[in-house]
């Protein structure tokens, strides 16, 4: 079974350096994807992402580019502008029970650089990442097992994580509960036409009485002249 994944996690406490050389800032021990996401699926099941699927798709997450926010899940796959680069994912990568962890190496001229790097170190947990990406997996009891990562469009800078609790896969608002589904009404008999105050008392009940009521029934006349004095005296009488 093919998958449009859009999962994303939080960041935990992370060691922030610079690289000599580029003078890139590095975030290292940045978890990019858990073990379990957050999300729903439409059919109740949630994503897992064992051990063996997460350590055979590291290589396409090396050197994945990093947005900022995540695009629309109708359009997963739209062009992204080059002013929302922050940076790319690089090893080393360690793989854990929990999740799987590498660096996120900013560019430092990236206007919003510093920003992440100083919340990466004092609010780690206003910061997730979110990988947009594309797999197959299979339905087990609650959840949905992804066997096989194929495709990694990006691994996007969000303010909730799904598959962890910090910047270190986004969570998505709670799905309210299903609706109720509609019963479509049977169509009723057409209006019946109101030509004179006569014909009011046969639609008159006590609910139709107050002022509004009365305005509507009035409105029904037709054409809109049609006894409309005899109509007033009528209610007058009421």
């Amino acid at each position: 079974m093919k998958l449009q994944l859009l999962e994303r996690v939080s960041v935990a406490p992370a060691r922030v350096t610079k690289d000599p050389k580029s003078g890139a800032i590095v975030i290292e021990g940045v978890k990019y994807l858990g073990a379990e996401s957050a999300n729903l699926n439409g059919d109740g099941t949630r994503n897992a992402y064992p051990l063996t699927t997460r350590k055979a798709s590291q290589r396409l997450y090396e050197g994945a580019k990093v947005f900022l926010n995540h695009p629309a899940r109708s359009n997963p796959a739209r062009e992204r502008g080059y002013e929302e680069q922050l940076g790319r994912l690089r090893g080393p990568f360690d793989h854990r029970g929990d999740g799987s962890y590498a660096s996120l190496v900013l560019n430092p001229k990236h206007p919003l650089a510093e920003s992440v790097a100083w919340d990466a170190q004092n609010s780690p947990d206003s910061l997730g990442l979110s990988h947009n990406a594309q797999g197959q997996g299979r339905v087990e009891g609650r959840a949905c097992l992804i066997e096989k990562v194929t495709h990694v469009r990006s691994v996007d800078l969000v303010t909730q994580g799904a598959t962890t609790q910090g910047l270190f896969e986004s969570r998505r608002p709670e799905a309210s509960a299903p609706r109720r589904p509609v019963r479509a009404r049977r169509p009723g008999p057409p209006p019946r036409r109101i030509r004179t105050a006569e014909d009011l008392l046969e639609v008159l009940d006590p609910t139709t009485r107050s002022r509004p009521a009365r305005e509507r029934l009035l409105k029904r006349l037709s054409p809109p002249t049609s006894d409309r004095l005899g109509a007033d005296a009528l209610f007058e009488r009421l």
